[in-house]
């Protein structure tokens, strides 16, 4: 009868496309044919052989290779960012999307932006009770307790998370666009922090002359007080690009916003993980008075929309840690440098409260 495939053809088993027969690979559907007996004759897709499904992964260059369905998430091997598709979560990485419900995913995430705080303030205070054992200065033990709280409460506690849904240490970096920023991407970080410090002067004028004053940021007015040399400002700019910045973009960003945009579409997600970001740092505000906690709260919503925004844009954590440690770094040399006394020494203090940190 002849072989209905032709001369050094054969069909495959997996999809019945017609392929060349010495193919280790469907060119199709992308199954290994090596080892595997095949028919003669179209007879339409069938299991592989070896019990086993596949799915096809293509590269830039279009060739097509079997990857096993169990072999973990897939992952981007480009290291430029494509800023004509922004990023949304697993489904960038070959993962299906969510199932869970709306409900549900905020809930996870809140979740997780309220205990990496409570995580921060226990690690912290623990911290501090054994440099105090130690008779550290005060600035210092500052510095080294809210380092060892931001390092284990929240970038610990992000990793624990993805780590326990069985992602890899590759899996976490690509999860969360951990990778050198691009020309582009510095530049973008130059220019996003121009749109917050803008956004914030302008929130600050209009707190100082229509709402309350708001509550301080206790951490940061400690660090001002008792800074009496430029080696100190030198110190907690460094602080903010080392502990501050990658940390709470680790956690903020990385984590919440990123398990938002699981089943969000990018406003809701940036919206609620940048009020998740504001509210948790009512633990850091000094005095009682609601409102102007609540005024606080509200100027630090203005920042966390513009790092949440260029996350989504850029899908790089490493481009918000920056911004948000420029800003940071900027607002602390503004505090430390600015005017003691009358109108202006009353605008920085407003801008004091404007650190994300």
């Amino acid at each position: 009868m002849g072989n209905p495939a032709g001369p050094g053809k054969r069909y495959c088993t997996s999809c019945g496309e017609l392929i060349d027969r010495d193919s280790e690979y469907c060119t199709y559907c992308g199954a290994e044919t090596k080892d595997r007996e095949f028919p003669g004759e179209r007879s339409g897709p069938a299991t592989a052989s070896d019990d086993r499904s596949f799915r096809d992964t293509r590269g830039e260059t279009g060739a097509t290779t079997a990857r096993p369905a169990d072999a973990g998430p897939v992952r981007d091997q480009s290291t430029e960012r494509d800023y004509s598709a922004p990023r949304v979560g697993v489904e960038d990485r070959g993962e299906p999307p969510s199932t869970d419900s709306t409900l549900r995913t905020v809930g996870v995430a809140a979740g997780l932006g309220i205990l990496g705080v409570l995580l921060l303030v226990v690690f912290s205070a623990l911290s501090s009770l054994v440099l105090f054992a130690f008779q550290v200065p005060e600035t210092a033990t500052l510095a080294v307790a809210t380092a060892v709280g931001q390092y284990l409460g929240f970038m610990g506690l992000g990793v624990r998370y993805l780590q326990r849904r069985g992602y890899t240490r590759a899996d976490i970096q690509s999860y969360l666009g951990i990778r050198r920023p691009s020309i582009r991407e510095l530049g973008l970080v130059l220019l996003g922090w121009l749109a917050i410090f803008v956004m914030v002067i302008v929130v600050s004028l209009v707190v100082q002359a229509f709402l309350p004053e708001p509550a301080q940021n206790e951490g940061a007015s400690q660090f001002t007080e008792g800074a009496t040399n430029p080696a100190v400002l030198a110190a907690g700019v460094a602080f903010m690009f080392v502990v501050v910045g990658p940390c709470e973009e680790f956690l903020y960003r990385g984590i919440v916003q990123n398990r938002l945009r699981e089943r969000l579409s990018a406003a809701p997600a940036i919206l609620i993980a940048a009020a998740v970001f504001a509210s948790v740092h009512v633990v850091a505000l000094s005095g009682g008075d609601p409102v102007a906690m609540a005024t606080t709260v509200g100027i630090l919503f203005v920042p966390a929309l513009v790092l949440g925004a260029m996350y989504e844009y850029t899908g790089n954590l490493v481009v918000v840690s920056l911004l948000h440690g420029l800003h940071n770094s900027v607002i602390l040399s503004v505090v430390f440098l600015g005017p003691s006394g009358g109108e202006a020494a009353a605008f920085v203090t407003t801008l004091l409260s404007t650190l994300p940190v």
